[in-house]
C-alpha cells in the first residue's frame, strides 16, 4: 500500500499532511453557498484563477490573501501563514520521498564495499549511509544511478543483466571516477605512452604490489590516472577507461578472480582502450564476452604485446613444459598464455588452471 494519499487540496505521506489554502477557500465556500462563478466574481479574479488556487494549481498570493480577508473576513496574514505551511510539509514530504526511494537503492548497493575503502564506519543509519555514499560518488542523489547516461557516457563490453548488477557496476565506476579526477598527472601524451608500453610490460614478473606503484608512477607521467581497486560484488567489471579532458585520462582495473593473469591482461587490455583516445566516452569491459569493435581491437592490442608469435606457437600441440617456458621466453605470466589458448580450445581449460598465478591482497 503506498505511503501517499492525495485528496483534492490534502496530500499525506506517512504522517504528514500538507494542506493547500485551496482546501479552507472551498470549505468556506461551501459552507456559505458560494459556487466557484460567485467567489471568483467577489474576488474580482478570473475564474480560471479561482479554479487553479482551489485545485492546488496556483500558490496564495498576497493580493488575493487581502481579497480572501475582504470577502471572508480572515486575515490576510492567516492565508500566507496557510500557504507557507503548505510549501514546508510539501517540502517534507518531497524529502521523506527522496529518502524512501534512495533507501531501495541503497539496499541493493554493496555499501560495505565502499565503507571499506573509505575506512569509516557509519553510525547514523540510513540516512547517513546514504549521504556518505553520495559523497564518495560525488553524486547528489543515489537515483543518478538509475539513469547513468545522465552523467556519463558509458560504453560497454555486455549489458547488465539484472538491476542490482546495473547498480553496482554504476556506483563503482562513479567511485572510480571521483577518486581518479583528485589525482595530479602530467599532460597526456600518446608518445610516452607508447614509449612506457614496454617498460610496463617488464614489471609484469615482479611483485604485484611493487608493479602496481611503478605502474602508476609511469602511467601519470604520461598523463593517464592509474586505480587498482579491488573487485566490487555483483558488477562484472573487469576495468574502464575515461577521459576527463583531452589531456588527462583514467585507467581503472580491479583484482577479479585475484588471478594475476586476468589483472595484467586487463592491464594491457585498457591501455589498448587508453590509444583509442575516444575521449567522449567512459569504455567499460566486462567479464562476460561479447563482441564489440573497440573491445576487439583492444583485447587485440594486448594480444599481439604480449603474445606476438602466438599463431605459430599453436599450430602444433603443446604440452605443460613448453607453454611454461614459452611464456618465461615472452616475459610473461605463463597463465596468460595458457588461458588465451584453453579460450581457442588449444588445450583444457584443467591444463590451463594449472598456470594461474593467484594473489592474496
Amino acid at each position: 500500500m503506498s505511503n501517499t494519499v492525495h485528496n483534492e487540496n490534502i496530500e499525506f505521506y506517512r504522517n504528514i499532511a500538507a494542506v493547500h489554502p485551496g482546501y479552507h477557500i472551498q470549505a468556506i465556500a461551501d459552507e456559505l453557498g458560494m459556487s466557484q462563478k460567485e467567489l471568483a466574481a467577489r474576488l474580482g479574479i478570473t475564474e480560471k484563477t479561482m479554479s487553479c488556487l482551489l485545485h492546488e494549481k496556483a500558490q496564495m498570493t498576497p493580493d488575493i490573501a487581502e481579497r480572501l480577508y475582504a470577502v471572508f473576513g480572515i486575515s490576510a496574514q492567516t492565508w500566507m501563514n496557510m500557504q507557507t505551511s503548505y510549501v514546508l510539509h510539501m517540502h517534507q514530504i518531497d524529502e521523506l520521498k527522496r529518502i524512501d526511494a534512495q533507501m531501495d537503492i541503497l539496499r541493493k548497493i554493496e555499501y560495505g564495499y565502499f565503507e571499506k575503502l573509505e575506512n569509516s564506519k557509519s553510525k547514523g543509519g540510513f540516512r547517513k549511509q546514504i549521504q556518505d555514499l553520495c559523497n564518495w560518488l560525488q553524486i547528489a542523489d543515489l537515483q543518478m544511478l538509475l539513469a547513468p547516461q545522465a552523467f556519463a557516457n558509458f560504453r560497454t563490453a555486455t549489458k547488465n543483466t539484472t538491476e542490482v548488477n546495473s547498480l553496482n557496476t554504476c556506483a563503482w565506476l562513479c567511485y572510480a571516477q571521483a577518486k581518479a579526477r583528485s589525482i595530479q598527472t602530467e599532460e597526456f601524451s600518446l608518445k610516452k605512452l607508447k614509449n612506457a608500453i614496454q617498460a610496463l610490460k617488464d614489471l609484469m614478473l615482479m611483485p604485484l604490489g611493487s608493479a602496481m606503484e611503478d605502474a602508476k608512477r609511469i602511467l601519470a607521467e604520461c598523463g593517464v590516472v592509474f586505480l587498482f581497486l579491488p573487485y566490487m560484488k555483483n558488477t562484472n567489471v573487469n576495468g574502464a577507461v575515461t577521459w576527463f579532458t583531452p589531456k588527462k585520462a583514467a585507467l581503472i582495473i580491479n583484482d577479479w578472480r585475484k588471478s594475476a593473469d586476468c589483472i595484467w591482461f586487463t592491464f594491457f587490455h585498457e591501455i589498448g582502450h587508453v590509444l583509442q583516445q575516444k575521449h567522449k566516452m567512459m569504455l567499460v569491459s566486462y567479464h562476460i564476452p561479447e563482441e564489440k569493435e573497440l573491445e576487439n581491437d583492444a583485447n587485440n592490442f594486448a594480444n599481439s604485446l604480449l603474445m606476438p608469435d602466438y599463431d605459430s606457437f599453436v599450430s602444433v600441440k603443446r604440452n605443460f613444459a613448453e607453454i611454461r617456458d614459452k611464456a618465461l621466453e615472452l616475459k610473461i605470466l605463463p597463465g596468460i598464455l595458457a588461458g588465451r589458448m584453453a579460450r581457442d580450445g588449444f588445450i583444457p581449460h584443467s591444463l590451463a588452471k594449472m598456470f594461474t598465478t593467484k594473489i592474496a591482497l
